[in-house]
């Protein structure tokens, strides 16, 4: 469930609320009075030190996200009977689904899969080139479709490129990467190689377009928030890419290389 946080006189408390049983926010005036916040109101009306909810709907995706990060916690600490068998079978569909069509989820989500269950279950050398085509792809998007405050939450906030590492033990997980490529230097990079490759012949597939939402970055930044605040609809905010395909490859490619395989510090 995606929320934003308004910040009002340098206070900022953030209550989630599902989306669909969301009024609008409850705002206090300056004069005491309340009132719905939306696009009307101006900042310097609002009363200082005041928690403000702006609830902005999912994506389809992050629907999907949610629902497998909500299963991971209940198989893990059920709050009743029956809840880790429940939770079970919904892991046991989303990961079969995701085997049947790898392509059909956004690179955040398989980052989440691959980091939960794949990497624990199968170790680096099997899926390390999957983790890098999941890296190149989603930067691919984020290049073209990610707005500047959208890329910092993408690196900084959900740690997109360290993701996979961070589930269970991610010291180490991050301890056994860099493990491989100070030992065996050559077979690190022939795993990212291999995963630079299929990342490659994916974006050039006739079917690169209708694999998954490729505009799932605009879910992320301050914009969304702003059109949430102002009341208005929440229609793609970018509707042209940002970058030429090309270009947006060429440079994950050289951004994941870097990242995954970095160089000794002299």
């Amino acid at each position: 469930m995606k929320y934003v946080c308004l910040i009002v006189a340098f206070v900022v408390t953030f209550v989630p609320r599902a989306y669909a049983d969301s009024p609008k926010a409850t705002v206090i005036l300056k004069d005491g009075s309340t009132t719905n916040f939306d696009g009307n109101l101006k900042m310097g009306e609002l009363a200082p030190n005041q928690t403000i909810n702006i609830p902005v709907k999912p994506q389809a995706w992050q629907v999907r996200r949610t629902e497998f990060a909500q299963a991971v916690s209940a198989s893990i600490k059920p709050l009743a009977i029956d809840d880790d068998i429940k939770a079970r079978k919904i892991i046991d569909r989303i990961l079969t689904e995701y085997e049947r069509n790898p392509d059909g989820r956004t690179p955040m989500e398989a980052m989440d899969l691959l980091g939960t269950f794949y990497l624990p279950r199968e170790g680096f050398k099997v899926v390390m080139p999957i983790i890098v085509k999941e890296a190149v792809l989603g930067w691919v998007d984020t290049l073209q479709w990610a707005s500047e405050s959208a890329k910092a939450e993408i690196v900084n906030n959900e740690k997109f490129f360290s993701r996979a590492f961070l589930f269970g033990s991610a010291n180490k997980n991050l301890d056994s990467w860099l493990g491989i490529i100070e030992k065996d230097p050559q077979t690190a990079k022939k795993l990212v190689e291999n995963g630079i490759r299929v990342a490659t012949a994916t974006v050039h597939s006739t079917k690169w377009e209708g694999v998954y939402d490729h505009k799932w970055p605009t879910a992320y930044g301050l914009e969304r928030m702003i059109k949430a605040m102002q009341g208005l609809p929440e229609n793609t905010l970018i509707t042209e890419p940002r970058m030429g395909q090309e270009q947006a490859l060429k440079a994950a490619i050289d951004k994941v290389t870097a990242y995954y395989l970095p160089k000794k510090s002299e």
